[in-house]
Parts: C-alpha cells; sequence; structure tokens
C-alpha cells in the first residue's frame, strides 16, 4: 500500500539459490493455509483503508474533499501495519508480529525489489498516475496480492526471502526479520477470527493516524489560542491571542498583554471541593451561544494528593465537556505547594500566507487576527474524533488520531508557540 523512492538494503532479499532444506509437501500445505489467511487480511486492510481516506478527507476539509497526495507512501503504509504488533503481548503472541513483517516486507519487496517487480508488472516507483492516496493503497495491494499469490503458489521457491519492516518505518519492532520457516510453528489467523480482527482494528488506527498526521497541518485550519480571561490595561476580556509575541528570537511569550500562566495553591481556596477550577467565561464574552461549562473540585481534601486529584478530576472534566480546551503544560510543585497551568483553546483559522519560526508574526495575515473577539472553536465532533486521550492523559478514544499533546502541539498551525513548560522557552 504504498510507494517510495528505492532504497537498497541488505535485509530485503528474494533468493534465487536457496541454501535450507526444502519443505515437505505437509509444511507446504501448512504454509499455505497461513498464506491464504494472510491474503485474507490483506483484502480487509484495502478495504478498510479505503475507507478512512474518505473518512480523514471529510473531517479535515470544510470544502468539497480533494483526494489527498501523498510522498512517501511506504513510510505511511508500513508504519501502519507495524502498528499490529501492538497487540502481540499480551494478547496473541509472535502472530502479530509474523503478519506485520511479512505484509511490510512484501510492501518492501514489491516496492523497491525488482524480481517482485517481474512478478507483479507494476511499478511502484513510477509516479506518473500514483501521486493520489487512493491510487497508492490500490495500486500496492494489487501488487501485495500478485506477490503473495506467487509465494503460495511455490512456498519451496521463497523459503530463504526474507520479511521485515525496516526499524525506521516502525522502531518498536526492530527490524525482525522472518522467513516463510516461521510459518511451521507460527500459524497466521483468518481474518474473522477474533486475533485477525484485533489485527484489522490495530493496523486501521495507525493508519489513521498516519495520514491525519501527514494532511492536517497541510490544511492550515485549525490554531491555538489563549483568551483572555483577566482584565489588563491594553487588552479586552475574552478576546484571542497567540501563545506567543514572536516565534523567534526573544521574548517568546503570549501575544496577550499580562501573563497568561495560571497558579493554584494547594489548599481548599484554590482546589477545595466545590472550589471553580476552570470555567469558560471568557469564550461565552462575545460568544454567548456556545455552552457554558465550569468544573469544580468534586472532593474533600487532607493532603496535597486529594488537591491534586482535584485538579485532575477538573481537568478531565473541563476538557470532555468543552473539548476545544486545552489544559497544558502543567507543573504540579509539591514543594511550593501549587500547580502552575496554562489554558489554550483550538480554534479554527486561516493562515494566508506561511508563517516562519524565524521571524516576526504579521499579523495582517493571521484569522483570527490577535485580539479579535471573532472566532470560531473547532468543534467538539472533530476534536472528540481527533484525541486519543483528554487532558489528563486518560485514553478515551482509542480509535482516535493521535495523542492530544503531540496533536497540539506538532499538527495544529501554531502549536509550536505553546511553551514547553511552565517555565517558559
Amino acid at each position: 500500500m504504498f510507494s517510495c523512492c528505492f532504497r537498497n538494503n541488505s535485509a530485503i532479499k528474494l533468493v534465487k539459490n536457496v541454501q535450507s532444506i526444502p519443505f515437505t509437501s505437509d509444511e507446504v500445505d501448512k504454509i499455505r493455509t497461513s498464506i491464504n489467511n494472510l491474503q485474507g487480511i490483506l483484502d480487509e486492510i484495502y478495504m478498510t483503508n479505503g475507507n478512512v481516506i474518505i473518512e480523514v478527507q471529510n473531517m479535515l476539509t470544510i470544502q468539497p474533499p480533494p483526494d489527498p497526495q501523498v510522498s512517501p507512501w511506504s513510510d505511511i503504509f508500513e508504519m501502519a501495519l507495524g502498528v499490529i504488533t501492538a497487540v502481540s503481548t499480551p494478547y496473541f503472541g509472535p502472530a502479530a508480529e509474523v503478519v506485520a513483517a511479512l505484509l511490510g516486507g512484501s510492501v518492501e519487496h514489491v516496492t523497491n525489489d525488482k524480481e517482485a517487480e517481474k512478478i507483479t508488472n507494476i511499478d511502484l516507483n513510477d509516479s506518473k498516475g500514483f501521486g493520489l492516496m487512493s491510487a497508492r493503497l490500490t495500486n500496492t495491494y494489487t501488487a501485495m496480492g500478485l506477490y503473495l499469490a506467487t509465494i503460495a503458489k511455490d512456498p519451496n521457491y521463497f523459503r530463504d526471502t526474507e520479511f521485515s519492516i525496516p526499524v525506521e518505518r516502525y522502531p518498536p519492532l526492530n527490524g525482525k526479520v522472518f522467513t516463510l520457516r516461521n510459518l511451521l510453528t507460527i500459524s497466521i489467523p483468518t481474518s474473522e477470527s477474533v486475533e485477525g480482527k484485533e489485527f484489522l482494528l490495530s493496523q486501521t488506527n495507525g493508519f489513521r493516524s498516519a495520514i491525519t498526521k501527514l494532511e492536517m497541518p497541510k490544511k492550515k485550519w485549525w490554531w491555538v489560542y489563549f483568551v483572555q480571561d483577566k482584565i489588563w490595561k491594553g487588552s479586552q476580556f475574552g478576546n484571542a491571542y497567540h501563545p506567543t509575541g514572536n516565534y523567534n528570537p526573544a521574548p517568546r511569550r503570549c501575544a496577550a498583554p499580562g501573563d497568561n500562566l495560571c497558579v493554584r495553591k494547594m489548599n481548599d481556596n484554590d482546589l477545595g471541593k466545590d472550589v471553580g477550577i476552570f470555567a469558560n467565561d471568557e469564550i461565552l464574552h462575545h460568544h454567548p451561544d456556545y455552552m457554558y461549562v465550569k468544573s469544580v473540585g468534586q472532593n474533600e481534601c487532607h493532603s496535597q494528593d486529594d488537591y491534586i486529584n482535584n485538579f485532575m478530576l477538573a481537568v478531565k472534566d473541563f476538557t470532555t465537556k468543552f473539548p476545544s480546551a486545552h489544559i497544558g503544560p502543567y507543573t504540579i510543585d509539591k514543594d511550593k505547594n501549587e500547580i502552575r497551568y496554562y489554558k489554550w483553546f483550538v480554534m479554527n483559522g486561516e493562515c494566508l500566507q506561511d508563517g516562519s519560526e524565524s521571524g516576526a508574526i504579521d499579523h495582517k495575515i493571521c484569522n483570527p487576527a490577535p485580539g479579535d473577539e471573532n472566532f470560531e472553536l473547532a468543534t467538539g465532533e472533530f476534536l472528540n474524533w481527533l484525541y486519543i486521550d483528554d487532558a489528563a492523559g486518560n485514553v478515551v478514544n482509542k480509535n482516535g488520531c493521535g495523542y492530544r499533546d503531540d496533536v497540539i502541539r506538532n499538527w495544529m498551525t501554531n502549536g509550536f508557540q505553546i511553551p514547553p513548560s511552565t517555565a517558559g522557552f
């Protein structure tokens, strides 16, 4: 399911002069059964990934979605296949690793090996007609199917061929190498089995995450802003500001007048039971149509850990009820008996001209502009689809595209402006 530039890789071998002991007829039958099951899993991956491409297109596009282009394709697909191994332990043992390596290795062969290309008669390095993601998926799937069918026809010819996902594609598998001989001791389950369905789910989630991470920054539609929640000279309560006044060099501080760092002491006044910890009053000041949300301390507190628990529960409650909000980074400082944190909001916007990390922000090219009261928050439907976790780190959507902090910092247009810690840049 991908095509990339040709790479020489010593771990990729289509061995002609095999040296190992040939398979017996019974062993050939056993291997063929596993290869046929592998083809069934590949069929399910193809159909599901096609739907995922459409899903991501629709979720990331405000206008009618064009078919996204992709380069390099193999980086995306092999990474997604590698994610299958996430269910290898403790659930289904080494079968997941074999499935991932044989499929990922097949991608390597049909993409980069001329001998495999002779089998498939498909040049996946020919850029003509292969720029669109759906076309890459179809052509790579077709090539893999032809290749696996040829292997199933004569397993002995391919008995010393090595299959692996390069470590740079999926580090957790560590470039582990398999051959068909592994199928004598590790059977590949059918796509209808519990294991097969789990393999498909893992690969689908990895594929969704990979293409969303690739496509989302291209859109430049999602921005992170601070909304003024204090009364400061030179600013208006409820107006939106960039996280930093300058990209680089210093000062890298919030563009809003005043300090947007919040500090709460671990005491009953700041984090006790029924005390308001988070609210979105600043949003409703100019936009009363949004739902009002207030999160309070839920429990009586008798220790620092109790206050910390109230804070974390409030983070979860607030970001769950108002998904466009983000709390972070935050620092729990027991020595100073306080918690320091930032509060941001994800908005729909646009950049009429690409910004740069090495120059001052041109306020004229950003919408909403810094200090603007006219803004639109990203929808809860979109963000609940996007995030795997809440702002407190709890997994709330295992089928999400990415972890919240990573998505905000690295996938959104200006996420890199958020300071890495409460100490600043």
